[in-house]
């Protein structure tokens, strides 16, 4: 997914809750009633039927869960907060909405603003979004990043990792193919293995870097 789909997507995310904005039934109206009267029983109905809406709309926003989960009770909480100034002959989606965005924003502006807010959100995204290692050699867009990761791979653990990975040898047949021993064969793959993975971390991170900083620049402007 490129960037401009990346915009796009933050942007189609306020159709998650907006699409709603329209329909009110008369147990929703009800329940607004309720929870502006401060009946925590309305609070739990708006809670229970909207609460999946407002973290993917969150989550689109800000790709992270654990941000996501403490923005979302934000959100209800600043609902509890402001019940008593809710139109109960509106469709609370449409605030359910603004809210989600403000607290969204607000979080992303700390974010860009904030050095160490920063790094632990990069940490974050990096640890949730990270595929294992076996499952990122087989992703298309990343065969050629793995062969230039390669050339960087002393001689022997080079040769010992293109035979595991291009042949699919296992360390037996390695071992007999080149005439070391299966421990050998071993660590020369552990090592591969440790370089690969901190290669590509420092390649994801790079990438995250490069799109946060256009996320930012687009939804913030």
């Amino acid at each position: 997914m490129d960037i401009s789909e990346l915009i796009e997507e933050s942007r189609s995310a306020v159709a998650l809750i907006a699409g709603y904005q329209l329909r009110m039934t008369e147990q929703e109206k009800i329940h607004i009633i309720l929870l502006k009267g401060s009946d925590q029983k309305g609070l739990k109905y708006i809670y229970d039927k909207y609460h999946d809406r407002v973290y993917q709309y969150i989550f689109r926003l800000i790709p992270v869960t654990s941000v996501v989960e403490e923005l979302v009770s934000d959100v209800f909480l600043r609902v509890w907060l402001k019940r008593r100034s809710i139109d109960q002959n509106i469709p609370i989606g449409g605030l359910l909405q603004k809210i989600s965005r403000d607290y969204a924003v607000t979080e992303l502006r700390r974010i860009s603003r904030n050095h160490h807010a920063r790094r632990e959100y990069k940490e974050q995204y990096c640890q949730q979004h990270e595929a294992s290692f076996e499952e990122m050699l087989q992703l298309e867009e990343f065969k050629n990043l793995v062969e230039t990761a390669i050339t960087f791979l002393p001689p022997k653990c080079q040769e010992i990792f293109k035979l595991s990975y291009h042949d699919c040898l296992n360390s037996s047949e390695i071992s007999r193919k080149l005439g070391v021993s299966d421990s050998t064969v071993r660590v020369h793959k552990r090592d591969a293995r440790i370089f690969m993975r901190q290669f590509f971390e420092k390649y994801l991170i790079l990438v995250f870097c490069l799109f946060f900083d256009i996320y930012i620049f687009y939804l913030l402007r």
